[in-house]
């Protein structure tokens, strides 16, 4: 049931961000090193608004979600996080989402990296430059992270 997942990892990120705002941090690990790699590929898939190599960094399951600065709805399952990319570039003339201070932790087969984006580009039409916190929840399958959760707040004014 995914509602319940995502209270869990709703309630996980608040932890995390409690332990990480204590200075307590993870030691560097290849698994780190791995999972930062995919979130920067899912940056350059968002800024490049590709839904194919979108694709390539997601989990493709039925408990996957998007929380997106456009839309007070979650997506959930990879049908409906695949459209919100696959509509991109509808609504998004240019886009350039740039991540910094990404605090990454890697428990066992889950990970999650906090991070700001900052996105300058074109809504509708309409010019944005957007200073958002966001956390990205990975899994892995097999020797493979994936992202399987990723959550943007509302763009910080």
């Amino acid at each position: 049931m995914t509602v319940p997942y995502l209270a869990r990892a709703a309630m996980l990120a608040v932890a995390v961000g409690a332990v990480g705002a204590s200075g307590l941090h993870a030691q560097p690990s290849s698994s780190t090193a791995a999972v930062l790699a995919v979130n920067d590929a899912f940056y350059k898939a968002l800024s490049a608004r590709d839904p194919v190599a979108m694709a390539k960094v997601w989990a493709h399951e039925s408990f996957v979600a998007n929380g997106s600065p456009r839309s007070t709805d979650v997506a959930i399952g990879w049908p409906a996080v695949d459209k919100t990319f696959q509509g991109l570039p509808a609504h998004f003339q240019k886009l350039e989402v740039t991540p910094s201070d990404a605090y990454a932790y890697v428990n066992g087969k889950t990970a999650w990296v906090f991070d700001k984006e900052h996105a300058v580009g074109t809504l509708n039409n309409e010019p944005i430059d957007w200073t958002m916190s966001s956390v990205n929840v990975f899994q892995k399958f097999g020797a493979q992270w994936l992202m399987v959760a990723h959550h943007v707040g509302a763009p910080v004014k």
